[in-house]
């Protein structure tokens, strides 16, 4: 569904008094945030839902009464009407002055072309010489390039989407960088207001383009694991969960004191045992799990799979 047809309902829902100026600002911001041909009114209104159930509500029941504005469909139709004949334009220039971009994914490509040609808010000399001390050392530069690369595809990924990041988004990844590093972080050297601007829109897109790759990616991680040499040992390793015989597995200890195992990437056959993370949540979300009891799940099977082949009879 096009972006101009949800903010010319809100705005009409504004107009008419059924919704308030904040809830159209969140209203417009949710399906801004949504891929423009997964963008329905139900997605927007249970994205709305999330953050503010009042305004869901009053969203819902203005479509009800109202019905939605197809400002797609009337300004093909002004379109039209002023090829047809420029006098309906207007000579007082009412038409041009009404009408408003809307930043489709089109429109980001073609700003995207230009990007090489916009300044940034960096000394160029500085990066030159950041990146200079970088790759003397090689280990480190190539984990940075990796992870620049990342943000600059994720960067033109939601450019290429049409989404646009409101401020209830960005604030949330602010929060989330102070969290993490501290609220001194943007009192670094060589930091200004637009720097730390355009590392908050980058570091929001990276986590919008993480969200919606979070179970797309699947195929792609085994096949890293099978450019790692990893597959061929992940593969015995399943076989022999399937050859030791199964008995009752002792119960779970409390969760909050439970060892979880880590997987070694030296081949798999070794673990390391660690404690539950503080941060569980974020600990769920960065490891793909879709809730707590996927990750239980995961633990039980382990301690199922080390118990069993402990008991399992020697093979011949």
């Amino acid at each position: 569904m096009p972006l101009v047809n949800v903010e010319a309902t809100s705005e009409a829902g504004a107009a008419a008094g059924a919704i308030s100026d904040e809830q159209r600002v969140l209203i417009d911001e949710a399906a801004a945030q949504q891929f423009y041909a997964e963008r329905t009114w139900p997605s927007i209104i249970e994205a709305v839902r999330e953050v503010d159930a009042a305004a869901a509500i009053a969203l819902e029941q203005h479509l009800a009464d109202n019905g939605v504005v197809d400002q797609k469909a009337e300004d093909a139709r002004a379109a039209l009407r002023a090829a047809i004949d420029p006098r309906n334009v207007g000579t007082d220039g009412t038409f041009l002055e009404s009408w408003r971009l809307s930043e489709t994914g089109y429109w980001s490509r073609a700003q995207a072309s230009f990007s090489a040609q916009r300044s940034s808010s960096t000394d160029g000399a500085l990066v030159a010489m950041a990146n200079d001390e970088l790759r003397l050392d090689p280990e480190q530069h190539r984990r940075s390039t990796i992870d620049a690369r990342l943000r600059l595809f994720a960067r033109r990924w939601a450019g290429a989407a049409g989404v646009r990041f409101g401020a209830h988004m960005l604030a949330e990844t602010r929060a989330g960088l102070d969290q993490h590093l501290g609220t001194g972080w943007v009192d670094a050297p060589h930091f200004d207001e637009t720097g730390v601007a355009e590392l908050v829109e980058a570091e929001t897109a990276v986590r919008w383009a993480d969200d919606r790759s979070r179970h797309e990616a699947d195929q792609d991680l085994f096949r890293i694991s099978q450019l790692c040499g990893l597959a061929g040992d992940y593969a015995t390793r399943r076989a022999t969960r399937l050859r030791c015989s199964t008995r009752p597995v002792r119960p779970m200890p409390p969760l909050l004191s439970m060892a979880m195992p880590s997987k070694s990437f030296a081949g798999g056959s070794r673990s390391l045992g660690r404690s539950l993370p503080s941060d569980l949540a974020g600990f769920l979300a960065d490891h793909g799990y879709d809730d707590l009891d996927a990750l239980l799940r995961a633990v039980r099977r382990e301690r199922a799979y080390r118990e069993q082949r402990q008991s399992a009879p020697p093979r011949p």
